[in-house]
């Protein structure tokens, strides 16, 4: 592990431990007088806390469940996204690095939740192995550093993915204060905010890419200011729900939004309708603009039920929610 990678850890407050399996057996020498020794040495290091062992073991996939806060989206990984792992584990026989776990008290279902190997939960759950795993113990904001520490210079694990872990802890673990997010992890604060921004896409316009590892922080940046137009908005998410289907490369979809948004089509865009209970909206044209139309079931309004008037508002509110994400 590099110097960088130790200090970063100094900073979690946890000491690297040695990759001993619990119960591993002492050297074996012929007198057996250096075994013992060696062994002294060991518990009194582990007494005085210079040296922990660490808690090696077999678990069954089923019974560990992936960190709420964990910083993959499980739903995306598939037989291509873990391909090398799945070839590691059938050529040597073995899972050669264990995932890092720690104990579930609260669901009686799992024992274990996953800090860092997602893949590798995967993997040994679609071969039908046990998993193997380090137990440790770790507060939320620990948990969160190590698996940056472990994710942070993979190519498995997309921008995006990395944008909403980090737009997910900076008010969690660093009080919403950007720049000392971006110290501690020391990344440029410019490059840190150009993260953050990818996290804030619509989701429509995300939706785009059929891998999300070609979606990347150069993207959003030109994404934000397609986005800050009213009429290349419009054409860029148009662009982006019609291209969808297409399971275009990273590449070719940015290509292909960026020149959709910047030329306006030449053909008249369909009609979007749709309902929200009482409410249905439709949006015709290139302008920014939503048709709404109200139905109700009487013309006194006074009669509206606290009950009906509720309903009401939850329709409105989802149709802003859309509106704002883009898939209206």
């Amino acid at each position: 592990m590099g110097n960088r990678n130790k200090e970063r850890l100094a900073k979690l407050g946890m000491a690297l431990k040695p990759d001993t399996k619990e119960g591993a057996s002492l050297p074996h020498t012929q007198s057996g007088v250096r075994s013992l020794l060696q062994r002294d040495t060991t518990l009194s290091k582990i007494a005085s806390g210079s040296q922990r062992t660490v808690k090696h073991l077999m678990h069954p996939p089923e019974r560990i469940r992936m960190w709420s806060d964990h910083n993959r989206d499980y739903e995306l990984l598939s037989i291509e996204r873990c391909a090398d792992l799945i070839d590691g584990f059938t050529r040597t026989g073995a899972q050669e690095f264990p995932a890092i776990v720690r104990k579930v008290t609260d669901d009686k279902n799992f024992d274990y939740e996953v800090i860092c190997g997602a893949r590798r939960h995967w993997t040994a759950a679609h071969l039908g192995w046990p998993l193997l795993v380090e137990v440790r113990e770790l507060n939320d904001r620990q948990a969160f550093l190590l698996a940056d520490l472990e994710n942070r210079d993979r190519e498995d694990i997309s921008d995006y993915e990395r944008a909403l872990d980090y737009k997910q802890a900076l008010p969690k673990f660093f009080d919403g204060k950007r720049v000392q997010m971006a110290q501690f992890l020391e990344i440029d604060k410019a490059n840190f905010h150009r993260l953050l921004e990818l996290a804030e896409l619509p989701k429509s316009l995300v939706g785009a890419y059929a891998d999300l590892r070609g979606l990347k922080v150069h993207h959003g940046t030109t994404y934000r200011k397609l986005l800050a137009d009213p009429k290349t908005k419009r054409r860029l998410l148009d662009a982006a729900r019609n291209i969808k289907t297409e399971n275009l490369p990273g590449p070719k979809v940015f290509a292909a939004l960026k020149k959709a948004a910047l030329a306006p089509s030449e053909k008249p865009l369909s009609p979007i309708e749709k309902v929200y209970g009482n409410i249905k909206a439709t949006r015709v044209g290139k302008e920014p603009l939503v048709n709404i139309t109200l139905r109700l079931t009487t013309t006194d309004y006074d009669s509206l039920t606290a009950e009906s008037s509720r309903k009401l508002r939850d329709d409105f509110e989802s149709l802003v929610s859309d509106l704002e994400s883009g898939m209206l």
